[in-house]
């Protein structure tokens, strides 16, 4: 009788050549994929060395262009609404019922499909019961005060500080791209509490970029009327570098000040700006402190808003990595202009998709590459309008004989492979590149170009503004 391991060596040997040749198949087309996939991260690398990484080399004497003090300060005015708008009108943006409701969904989209763990596993539906088990908004929303950040934090889609991802197969669906990250929120960020977890970990919140989410009790504290008047009655400063240390009277680290958040000035002393600092107390309720930054790495607020000084400002993010929805604190598309322009008292909210309504929205979806082209040429203004698309929107900084050029964080460009599959060219980080970026790739599935949906003009009508 012929036992089991004669038989498997009778067919390995039978089936030998097959499997080497199959082995070899394998092992080759690993080898190709590698291959193409080196390069064509070389072909965008060397695309992007030949491109200029400095915004003011893009700045010309011919098209330099200056929003009018007056209409400025309409926007200041624009600006501070929307900015206090958790402290002196909370349902702005979105209506409680509205709220609550979108909550709701939410909760109950990822109760049947949870996504995929940091561990590369399924969240289980009882991990997930976890989470939505101590929300409770059985009984509506149990807080309702007005509160402000004490770090830089997280706004999350759900109370856990855990990723969800997608799938970890396709891109564009697994790492960086949380589900539940919404963005970063600054230090020092007026902020309305809806919401309390039963464990009292965190809380639901309303911020003045058009968005909600949760965050950690651990980096709010509530404010009281007093406390309001004294933060909204005030001059601001903003920084001018982003990341730039806090310090207090015994030169002891507080916190960083990022570009685009408001600052509340005591006074200016030496090379210094004096400005409020909020923190929380011994019994959890809001001081105020006198911190510390220096002149040349701020401005009084707002800032005139001249091409040559949102270049300079815009040139502080060039490199950064790419964070998706300021995963690491980091920037995606959206939210580096919301904060870019937020210097110069231009309000953006955190989506691309709600930004292109905040000026003259010129549509060039149903248009060719060259039509598109010579609209942004004859009516865009460098460093004033954006250019959008589904899912992205980027800086138009200007443009030469041969190409336009844009200023803009990016994850990747879509490509095919050698087999049709989807896949991606990372770039992973804030670029200069032409609209055209990739053109020359064959596998480079569409251009930045031809995806462009509308143009978005920031300019001086102050019929735009409420």
């Amino acid at each position: 009788m012929k036992t089991n391991s004669t038989i498997v060596k009778k067919f390995t040997s039978k089936y030998r050549k097959f499997i080497f040749i199959i082995i070899f198949i394998l092992i080759s087309l690993s080898a190709i994929f590698l291959f193409y996939s080196l390069i064509i991260n070389k072909q965008i690398k060397n695309e992007l060395e030949l491109t200029t990484q400095q915004t003011m080399k893009y700045v010309r004497d011919s098209e330099q262009y200056t929003i009018p003090e007056n209409i400025q300060n309409l926007w200041a005015k624009h600006f501070k609404k929307r900015f206090f708008s958790p402290w002196t009108d909370p349902f702005r943006f979105s209506k409680e019922n509205d709220i609550l409701a979108v909550e709701r969904s939410v909760i109950k989209k990822f109760s049947a499909k949870p996504g995929w763990g940091l561990n590369r596993h399924k969240i289980s539906t009882e991990e997930f019961k976890k989470i939505s088990n101590n929300i409770q908004f059985e009984d509506g929303f149990n807080t309702k005060k007005p509160a402000i950040t004490t770090r830089i934090t997280s706004l999350r889609l759900l109370p856990t500080h855990l990723p969800s991802f997608t799938n970890w197969t396709d891109p564009g669906e697994g790492f960086p791209f949380d589900n539940y990250q919404i963005t970063s929120l600054h230090l020092n960020l007026p902020i309305f509490v809806l919401h309390t977890t039963q464990d009292k970990a965190w809380s639901l919140v309303i911020t003045p970029n058009k968005s909600y989410g949760w965050v950690k009790n651990n980096d709010i504290v509530m404010v009281n009327d007093n406390f309001i008047s004294s933060w909204i009655d005030s001059k601001f400063i903003v920084a001018t570098k982003e990341r730039t240390a806090l310090l207090d009277e015994r030169n002891i680290y507080q916190g960083l000040m990022r570009i685009g958040n408001l600052h509340p000035l005591i006074a200016e002393k030496d090379d210094n700006y004096v400005i409020k600092f909020a923190y929380s107390t011994k019994d959890s309720t809001a001081g105020i402190k006198q911190v510390i930054v220096k002149k040349k790495k701020a401005e009084i607020w707002p800032i005139s808003a001249k091409t040559k000084y949102v270049a300079y400002i815009a040139n502080e993010y060039l490199g950064q990595p790419y964070g998706w929805g300021g995963f690491m604190e980091l920037h995606d598309c959206s939210s580096i202009l919301m904060d870019l322009f937020a210097n110069f008292a231009i309000w953006l909210p955190k989506y691309s998709g709600d930004q292109v309504y905040e000026g003259e929205y010129v549509d060039l979806k149903e248009l060719s590459k060259q039509e598109k082209e010579k609209i942004i040429k004859e009516r865009g203004k460098p460093f004033f309008t954006l250019l959008w698309k589904p899912g992205h929107i980027v800086l138009y900084i200007g443009h030469d004989k041969q190409n336009i050029y844009i200023f803009h964080t990016i994850w990747g460009l879509r490509t095919h492979t050698l087999l049709g599959k989807d896949g991606r060219a990372i770039i992973g980080k804030t670029v200069i590149t032409s609209l055209n970026f990739g053109s020359n790739n064959p596998v480079i599935k569409k251009t930045l170009l031809q995806g462009i949906s509308g143009m978005v003009l920031i300019d001086d009508k102050p019929e735009r503004l409420e």
